[in-house]
């Protein structure tokens, strides 16, 4: 039957402050509670994952080697394990022992063993043993279930406290601003004899430049100080990790020389530590944190501090980045290309800068066809005006732009009353002088004859300029074509000015092109190239023409152009005068570099000359 444990062991298992002091006085009543136990080994998973030990018994000296290979195929089997077990050499007991492994299952978790060696017993007594032991098995349940609600709060806690923290570093403006909060929150949250922040410089990755004190608004950058808090800061720095001293048994050695030298510079026992500020998975700098030895740092606080600069690396970042010129920020762009370029595991982007460097080889290398892009405009190759021909009144005006005429079609007439009195007065002096001339001839008066003829001439004269002004009252289409300007039929009867322009008529069957070439262009244009136009009207049709004509310059919405002549290759019954497009025209071939760049370098030389002196 179990017995009784000893007061002691109760007592250190009640006021336990470590895992380490929980199981190992949980060992010792265990051993009691089961009885005859020669030896007794927890183990409890760590960390890195690893099962190492948390508790031995009788003490640390006691040999527990062949413990463990049973505690393997315990965990292994994830199941109770009894087994004889030979004594272990030295033991005073020659009777072979009995072992007991149990595994430590917290909600499917598989956190560690216990193995016991206790003496043979009968088969009942066996059983008694695994009761006592199953009934241990719950404080060490409980234990770990405490010990980690306790982390798990720990960590909310100081969850919050860095995010308290860090929001009053994000209102800062200013890279030092941030950095100078950033160290004093530290100080004043673990009471801090020195907190230091130290970045990279932008083009020396193995350098690091300290960046901010706590509670000092300036510093010698030249200082012998300022330099050994750099040197320990670039040792921390070389080895990406956090280095503390004194060294703690629950962290991995690192190297300290320039810490200890940084301690033994102060004259007074300190503790230091270096975590490493990281950003978008790259160092960013290091936080140093310095205290008295009276008190020192505890795995609680160096978490804090660990913590803090974790989460400070993208808000530093931030402003750095912020802060950088278009060089800083082009060459951070470039190093995150290059590493990626480097990077076995994206082949995509060398795949990508292939692609480029072939790209850009082709634009300095290959030649490609130039045409010069214009705004074009089709009109009638002969665009014909008809005016007024003598002041009068519209009578009538039948076609507007846009209809098609005839040769001969009237397109508007004058009115024509005031001409046909005109021609009955001036018919009738004719012949009463023609009576006059006549009757002078018969009395044979030569003088009146000859006064009479001279009359009869006259008014016949004003008679055939009555006769072809009304020949021209009616204004008639001069070939088969289309109206392309003027409607008057909303303007019947009102007077008109000689040679005021009523209508202009172009041709259905040949056309000419216009298009205006931008001055920087010109240069390749030519009488006799080829090109192509594009109709807005047309978009599915290319029409081909020839240029004819390079003209003179005009300015063309806001810039100077030059109008190009062009006679179309066919024509199409589907063109009509005024319709508009996009004219390329054949200049040769040329650098696809040049190609897509001359515009801009030209104009950039042209401006280089004006601002030069």
């Amino acid at each position: 039957m179990p017995v009784a444990a000893s007061s002691d062991h109760w007592a250190a298992f009640a006021q336990a402050t470590s895992v380490g002091e929980f199981c190992q006085a949980w060992a010792a009543i265990m051993a009691e509670q089961v009885g005859r136990t020669r030896r007794a080994l927890v183990l409890l998973r760590d960390a890195e994952g690893a099962y190492t030990p948390a508790a031995y018994w009788p003490g640390r000296d006691t040999d527990l080697t062949d413990l463990a290979e049973p505690a393997r195929r315990c965990l292994t089997a994830r199941q109770a394990l009894i087994e004889p077990l030979d004594p272990p050499a030295g033991l005073v007991a020659a009777a072979p022992g009995l072992l007991l492994a149990y595994p430590l299952d917290v909600r499917g978790d598989l956190r560690g063993v216990v193995v016991l060696d206790v003496a043979t017993r009968a088969e009942p007594q066996v059983q008694t043993a695994l009761r006592a032991l199953h009934w241990g098995m719950g404080w060490l349940d409980a234990m770990l279930r405490g010990d980690e609600a306790s982390r798990q709060a720990q960590a909310a806690q100081r969850s919050r406290q860095v995010t308290d923290a860090l929001l009053r570093v994000s209102e800062a403006a200013t890279l030092r601003e941030a950095g100078q909060l950033a160290v004093d929150l530290l100080a004043e949250r673990l009471g801090l004899a020195r907190a230091a922040l130290g970045l990279v410089l932008p083009r020396h990755d193995d350098r690091i430049a300290l960046q901010s004190l706590s509670a000092t608004a300036w510093f010698d950058g030249r200082s012998a100080q300022v330099r050994r808090i750099e040197n320990a800061m670039e040792e921390a720095w070389d080895q990406r990790a956090t280095v503390v001293v004194p060294p703690r048994a629950d962290r991995p050695a690192m190297i300290d020389v320039a810490h200890r030298d940084l301690l033994a510079a102060g004259g007074q026992p300190h503790a230091v530590v270096s975590v490493v500020v990281t950003a978008r998975g790259q160092a960013l700098g290091v936080l140093l944190a310095e205290r008295h030895l009276d008190r020192p740092l505890d795995a609680d606080e160096l978490a804090w501090i660990e913590a803090w600069a974790l989460t400070l690396g993208p808000v530093l970042a931030l402003h750095r980045d912020g802060e950088r010129w278009l060089a800083g920020r082009l060459r951070r762009h470039l190093d995150a290309g290059w590493a990626a370029l480097r990077d076995p595991r994206r082949p995509s982007w060398r795949m990508g800068a292939a692609l480029v460097v072939l790209a850009i080889g082709a634009l300095v290398f290959v030649d490609g066809d130039w045409r010069i892009s214009a705004p074009a405009a089709i009109e009638g190759s002969v665009q014909r005006a008809l005016v007024v021909p003598f002041e009068g009144f519209l009578q009538s005006a039948p076609v507007k732009a846009g209809q098609r005429v005839k040769a001969g079609e009237v397109l508007a007439a004058l009115d024509d009353r005031d001409l046909l009195l005109e021609r009955d007065r001036f018919g009738s002096e004719r012949d009463r002088h023609e009576r006059r001339y006549r009757d002078a001839l018969s009395r044979h008066e030569r003088a009146e004859a000859r006064m009479a003829a001279a009359e009869m001439a006259e008014a016949q004269a004003q008679l055939s300029l009555v006769d072809e002004r009304l020949s021209r009252a009616r204004i008639s289409a001069p070939f088969d074509g289309i109206v392309v300007s003027g409607d008057w039929s909303q303007q019947l009867g009102s007077p008109l000015e000689k040679g005021k322009l009523l209508f202009e008529v172009a041709p259905l069957d040949a056309f000419r092109v216009l298009l205006k070439v931008d001055e920087s262009d010109i240069r390749g244009v030519q009488p006799g190239q080829r090109g192509q136009l594009v109709l807005a009207g047309l978009t599915g049709e290319t029409l081909g023409f020839t240029v004819r004509n390079v003209s003179t310059a005009a300015p063309a919405d806001g810039r100077n152009a030059f109008e190009v002549e062009a006679v179309l290759d066919a024509t199409s019954p589907r063109l009509r005068p005024g319709m508009e497009g996009v004219g390329k025209i054949d200049a040769g071939e040329r650098r696809l570099l040049w190609i897509w760049t001359h515009r801009f370098t030209d104009w950039l030389r042209l401006t280089w000359w004006e601002w030069r002196p």
